[in-house]
Order: C-alpha cells, then structure tokens, then sequence
C-alpha cells in the first residue's frame, strides 16, 4: 500500500511506539486509499498520508509523512473510540456516539460522497453529522 508518498512499502513497518502517540498505545487503525487515521487507547486521534481534501482532519491540505494529533477540541474534546478513513474522506465516532466527519464532500460527477452534512462542502476539520 502507499501513504500518499513516492516510498512503497511492501513489508510490514514500524511507524512508532507509545511515545510518538502522546504516551499512549495505538487501539486501532484505518487506511484509506492515501492516508491512515490512528485511534489510541486514551482517545486521542492521529493521521498522516496524503492531505489532499482535507481528508487529515488538520485544517489544511498538506501531505503529512509522520502521525499528526487531530485536535481534541474539534471533537468536543470527546475521547475518539473509532475511526474510519476513505479514499479522500474520513470518520471518528466519540465515546458519547458522536459521529464526526471530514474531508472532500463530493465524488468527481458532483454527487455526494457520503460526509452527512446538510451541505456539499468540502470539510479541513471533523465536523459534527447532525441526524435529521
């Protein structure tokens, strides 16, 4: 798979340990297309990849090639339990059943990718989905 990069890895590889995640063991992990999110044990949420869309959650649209923290404040400063990455895309979902999203909000014929806002705007930071 690739992250987003020139650099293929074919292997398994070691991104880091608990210090490179604020202290805290990894719980789980999403890989997207071009990015991967990182949920830990305390809650926190990373990524890195290809910040194209906005798809990082990182308030802009640069490559990241090491784990960024996604600030805790977007998310209502909620522990994230769960996270998904698409193809230019992303989810987390709070310890409170939040659902937050971000990233490109429509496919290449304009359609809806799937965000769940009441807009077709592309999303830099998790934003909060507010059912209906």
């Amino acid at each position: 798979g690739t992250t987003g990069f020139d650099l293929v890895k074919l292997a398994p590889a070691r991104v880091g340990a608990e210090d490179v995640f604020g202290g805290s063991p990894v719980r789980m992990a999403s890989c997207g297309e071009k990015h991967t999110l990182i949920v830990t044990k305390e809650g926190s949420l990373w990524s890195f990849g290809e910040g194209g869309d906005g798809a990082l959650g990182l308030n802009d649209i640069v490559n990241r090639r090491v784990p960024t923290q996604v600030k805790a404040h977007h998310f209502g400063h909620a522990k994230i339990v769960s996270a998904a990455a698409g193809s230019h895309h992303s989810a987390a979902a709070t310890e409170h059943g939040g659902l937050y999203t971000w990233g490109k909000a429509t496919r290449e014929d304009a359609s809806p990718a799937g965000l769940g806002h009441d807009d077709l705007l592309t999303k830099l930071v998790p934003t909060c989905v507010v059912p209906r």
